[in-house]
This record gives C-alpha cells, sequence and structure tokens, in this order.
C-alpha cells in the first residue's frame, strides 16, 4: 500500500475491506494523506469508528472539513449499531475537542434508547468493606439503565445506610461526578436500600443488586421484599451482578425466602463494554425475554448468503 498512489491505495483498502489498524500499520507516514484518512473512515465499523477517534483527532480531523464531515456521517450510520455501547463513553473521556465529545454522548444515546429496557428500575450497590469494585459496576449499570429505560431509575448505595440518588436520564460523566465521594467501608445490608423505597412510596419494577452477596446486616433484603411487594402489589424481578469473593449467604437467604434470584457473575476479566449487552436482558417480567427469544424467527440460507442469477455471476 505505500508504494501505491494515495487514491490508488484508497482504492485498495476500501475494495478489499482491509480493516483499520491493518491498513494504518501497512500505511505508516502516508495514512495521513486526507484521501486515505477519508476511504478509512468510509471502511470502519461503529466499533473501530469509536475505539479510534482519538487517533483521528491526532492526525488532523478536527482541522479538516472534509475528515470531519465524513466522521459525522460515519458516526449516523453507527448509531444503529448496538456493539460495545460503553465503549463510546470511553472515546468521549479521551478526545480534547468538545464537539467531538458530544457527537460521541449523542451516538451512545441513541446505541442505548435502541435496545430499550421497561419500567422503573432501582440499582442497590455495595459499599460494604473491598467493594470498590461493586461501586463502579454499580455506576456503570445505572448509567446504561438512565439511557435505556422509559421510567425512572433509582441507584441507591448501601453498607448499613442507603445513600440514594435519582439518576433518571442521567449520563455516566454526571453520575461519577455525583458520587465520587462514595468509598467502600462498613458492614452489609443490602435490605437497607429497598427498606429506603417503601419508605419512601417510590414504585420500581425491576431490581439490580451489585454486591459479592455477603449481606451480614438487618435489614436483610430477603426480609424486605415481600413487604415492599405487599405495598406495590407486584413482584419485582430481581437481578445479582456477583462480583467480589462469592459469598453465598444472600442466596442461600432469598432461596429460603423462595425469592427469585437471576445471578450474573461479574468476574475480575469482565470489562465495562459488555455490560450493557447484559442489562439489555434485564426485564421487569421474569419470562419474558424467553418469549421474545422464541418469537425470533430463524434466518434461512438466502438471507445469510447473497444469490446471484447465471447471468450476474459470469
Amino acid at each position: 500500500l505505500k508504494d501505491l498512489p494515495p487514491a490508488e491505495a484508497a482504492s485498495e483498502i476500501v475494495s478489499r475491506k482491509i480493516p483499520f489498524l491493518i491498513a494504518m500499520g501497512a500505511l505508516g507516514a502516508k495514512a495521513k494523506d486526507t484521501a486515505l484518512l477519508l476511504a478509512l473512515i468510509g471502511r470502519m465499523s461503529a466499533t473501530e469508528l469509536v475505539t479510534n477517534t482519538k487517533m483521528l483527532e491526532k492526525m488532523g480531523m478536527k482541522f479538516n472539513p472534509a475528515l470531519r464531515g465524513a466522521y459525522e456521517e460515519a458516526l449516523q450510520k453507527a448509531a444503529s449499531s448496538k456493539a460495545n455501547v460503553l465503549k463510546t463513553t470511553r472515546a468521549a473521556e479521551a478526545v480534547e475537542d468538545e464537539g467531538l465529545k458530544e457527537k460521541l454522548r449523542g451516538l451512545q444515546d441513541k446505541q442505548l434508547q435502541s435496545m430499550g429496557v421497561e419500567g422503573n428500575w432501582l440499582v442497590l450497590g455495595d459499599k460494604s468493606g473491598s467493594m470498590q469494585r461493586a461501586i463502579d459496576i454499580a455506576k456503570q449499570i445505572a448509567a446504561t439503565l438512565a439511557k435505556m429505560v422509559m421510567g425512572k431509575v433509582w441507584l441507591v448505595f448501601f453498607d448499613t445506610q442507603p445513600q440514594t440518588l435519582d439518576v433518571t436520564d442521567t449520563p455516566l460523566d454526571a453520575i461519577q461526578k455525583a458520587t465520587r465521594y462514595i468509598r467502600a467501608n462498613g458492614g452489609t445490608s443490602i435490605g437497607c436500600g429497598l427498606q429506603r423505597m417503601l419508605e419512601a412510596k417510590e414504585e420500581i419494577d425491576g431490581i439490580a443488586i451489585v454486591s459479592d452477596g455477603g449481606e451480614n446486616s438487618t435489614p436483610y433484603f430477603s426480609q424486605v421484599y415481600p413487604r415492599y411487594a405487599a405495598f406495590a402489589g407486584k413482584e419485582p424481578t430481581v437481578y445479582l451482578y456477583h462480583c467480589g469473593c462469592r459469598d453465598l449467604s444472600f442466596h442461600r437467604m432469598m432461596k429460603i425466602a423462595g425469592i427469585d434470584m437471576q445471578v450474573i457473575d461479574i468476574d475480575e476479566s469482565i470489562d465495562f463494554y459488555s455490560l450493557p449487552n447484559l442489562v439489555s436482558t434485564m426485564r421487569t417480567n421474569r419470562y419474558s425475554l424467553v418469549d421474545e427469544v422464541m418469537a425470533t424467527k430463524l434466518l434461512k440460507l438466502e438471507d445469510v448468503f447473497d444469490t446471484m442469477t447465471e447471468k450476474e455471476a459470469a
């Protein structure tokens, strides 16, 4: 590619569908040519576009009207992609140009809204001792839900006392700023967060708990949940994002109480880019996701492979 004129190299990149990083390595310094950058931007997948925004910015995109126009057009197409949604936020944090930041945030909003989750949601984040990772994950889940749901979203951090925030329609960076003082310490009462909702008479349809499951203080969640269900006249679905040392005491109490709970294991290797895909599977009706899967039509061969007539093949 380095030996070809810019127009021919650009044509090869597009026609052969060469991935962005491979093309960059093959082109070297020539990659800064406007014609080549236009071809690269046009070829990028939604994930590549977002991931490499910082690099494109360094290569002069914000000062070149043609490149900026191509980038913005590619962003419009990327809005329908549901892949690596939180990577868009990471990219927005990395770039310096405020205009690009806003466009990336707008892209993420469209991506999340297209995924959709019904109802009002409560995110309970464990901030007891050694639970800093749970705090970070709870913020990410709350921010994702805030963009996905049409209802309200509350984020409650708990040890033995709840700290409550209404994060409805609140972006991740604003949640990060509002919760920067949250630190992991103290005992664990998962139930105190739900008790807070009961006392405030807030209506919720689903609950996402982020914890290691080591509940050791009253009020216990398994005791508060039936009282909340009686008040609300319904049983909110419960999801546990299990992270940390995998204490099973919470599981046992929920099982004894006969409360259904879906468990999502979050190990140390999971990245924040995967969370929107997990969050998008949560439902206010515990069986509706299965119904949606079963109602999805299977693809046929002609839907997967392009078919050509003998004349077109010739």
